[in-house]
């Protein structure tokens, strides 16, 4: 068979072209300049998509090997950028790349800009659990090691790690008002606030943890009951605890819905129910549900 006849029916064999990875060694280049040159190239090639040529009027979502691809540079990308401020900013830009990917397609515009962004999201999750794979074996031996450090020890004062909740505390509510502040907020949905706070509402009635519970007392739930009520125009209550110089959350006061209302009010009483319910479940622990009872009783409905 001549040659041009074995090429032409090998392309006619080949599936729709696809888009290439051609950052995988610039994403994991020692030179810091080649690796953010790389990270600059790809929200076009993100917008870009699966579509080599720019044919398909909508986007074409990445081969999943070809995503997992992209998602390993990335890594090591990160991975090599040890210096903290360094580090810092390629987060930084990384997850701002979520927000900036742009198919340059006229139809369905904002669900196809969706669509491409959580192609990416999933990317990332995917190469988080991959990686994480490699380090399960470590933490299992490490989990084993403690227990018997703590049987040595005859479990002497025993305590379970927990300044990652405490540090949600602490930035949770402050987060979620930088976001609401953002210009496009005002023509989204409200955010529906008991939801986004039902993790934090559940952690306060089970943690077996005073210091933890204490924690989202003192640095969530307080400082946002004080701000709904100072906003409140229906009601004013004196407040021992109100501070000058606390956060009044006006943006998540004004984003906000529940089913009790959209009033600062409404939305007062609403988070107060929620923690009051989570209180009286079963698998509330005793001295919490007490401590939640008693802020009911204070803050909540006269009814």
């Amino acid at each position: 068979m001549p040659a041009s006849s074995r090429k032409g029916k090998s392309r006619a064999a080949e599936p729709a072209p696809t888009a290439t990875i051609p950052l995988g060694k610039q994403l994991a280049h020692t030179d810091k300049s080649v690796r953010d040159r790389a990270v600059q190239s790809l929200v076009a090639f993100l917008s870009r998509g699966g579509d080599a040529e720019g044919s398909s009027s909508g986007y074409v979502r990445l081969e999943e090997s070809e995503m997992s691809k992209l998602w390993k540079g990335l890594f090591y990308c990160f991975w090599m950028s040890d210096k903290p401020l360094v580090q810092q900013a390629l987060a930084t830009d990384l997850a701002e790349l979520l927000l900036q990917i742009h198919p340059s397609v006229e139809v369905e515009h904002d669900k196809e800009r969706f669509k491409a962004a959580v192609a990416f999201l999933d990317g990332f999750w995917r190469a988080i659990v991959r990686e994480m794979d490699k380090f399960y074996l470590l933490i299992r031996r490490y989990v084993n090691a403690t227990f018997r450090l703590l049987a040595r020890a005859d479990y002497e004062d025993p305590k379970v790690p927990i300044s990652l909740g405490m540090h949600l505390a602490d930035i949770y509510v402050e987060e979620l008002d930088k976001v609401l502040r953002q210009p496009e907020v005002d023509a989204a949905p409200s955010c529906p606030l008991v939801e986004v706070l039902r993790p934090h509402i559940t952690l306060l009635a089970r943690t077996p943890h005073q210091v933890m519970h204490n924690r989202l007392m003192t640095a969530l739930f307080t400082p946002l009951l004080d701000a709904l009520a100072l906003a409140s125009s229906a009601e004013e209550r004196p407040r021992k605890r109100a501070k000058v110089d606390e956060p009044m959350y006006a943006h998540v006061i004004m984003h906000s819905t529940t089913s009790e209302g959209d009033s600062p009010e409404a939305i007062r009483l609403a988070v107060l129910k929620a923690m009051f319910e989570a209180a009286a479940a079963e698998r509330a622990v005793e001295s919490n549900r007490r401590k939640i009872y008693k802020v009911w009783r204070e803050e909540g409905d006269d009814e």
